[in-house]
């Protein structure tokens, strides 16, 4: 599996997270978008004084598969900028639109949503 930190801006926020893809011959593979759940965590599901380590296997797992997943630290967490807490109904609409710009490459097939 080969990892690239990735930064991407969305609005005046910028969003930092994990792209992961399959090892092997390079081509279009599908992409998971990884969505954490509530409160301020980061790419890998971690926050103060709870560290899950959810999403690297799953991470892992796809790449096993020949599935890449994009995985990044929520607004205000680890290191991408912003505020957190928003109005809900914004952010529940604007979720995911930040990773666009990786949907878009020449290596990326079609792109999946995981998550609340």
């Amino acid at each position: 599996m080969r990892t690239t930190d990735v930064t991407v801006a969305s609005g005046d926020v910028r969003l930092s997270g994990t792209l992961a893809e399959p090892d092997g011959p390079a081509g279009a593979v599908p992409l998971v978008l990884f969505l954490g759940g509530s409160g301020p965590l980061d790419r890998d599901t971690n926050m103060r004084g709870q560290r899950l380590n959810a999403f690297p296997p799953f991470a892992a797992d796809l790449a096993a598969r020949g599935i890449a997943s994009f995985r990044y630290d929520k607004r205000g967490a680890g290191k991408s900028t912003g505020f957190l807490f928003r109005r809900p109904d914004r952010v529940s609409r604007r979720r995911g639109r930040g990773a666009r710009p990786l949907c878009r490459g020449p290596a990326l097939r079609q792109a999946f949503r995981a998550g609340p």
